[in-house]
């Protein structure tokens, strides 16, 4: 990811543009009414980051301390996982096919195991 990062930000932003929509054709096609029974989606698992503001936000005096994300699967995607960020928190969104994820909570319960093991391996 982090080559492919590299390399996008070599390029002018035109190219860059162009190359992006070149390797995500696929997808965009399979959206198209009726492709979506000829092709096979180019990939089941989308996960994204969604870096938010660095400063805590606050309406009315309240300070937002979730800002969790909803994302939509397209048709043949099976999972979608996306992260944003505001100031010091993570929140994480999880959108699954109920026949392809049948079972998306135990998956949320190893996310929440994982977190708490990484933060004790940091020493948080």
């Amino acid at each position: 990811m982090r080559d492919n990062k590299k390399v996008l930000a070599q390029l002018p932003r035109a190219q860059a543009l162009a190359l992006s929509l070149l390797l995500l054709s696929p997808a965009a096609l399979n959206t198209l009414p009726g492709l979506s029974t000829v092709t096979p989606p180019p990939f089941n698992v989308c996960i994204s980051n969604v870096p938010g503001v660095r400063e805590p936000r606050y309406f009315n005096g309240a300070r937002l301390v979730g800002n969790y994300p909803v994302s939509l699967p397209i048709n043949g995607q099976a999972l979608n996982i996306t992260l944003t960020s505001t100031a010091d928190r993570l929140d994480f969104g999880l959108v699954g096919c109920r026949s392809s994820v049948p079972h998306l909570q135990r998956m949320l319960g190893h996310l929440e195991t994982s977190l708490k093991e990484l933060e004790r391996a940091v020493g948080l």
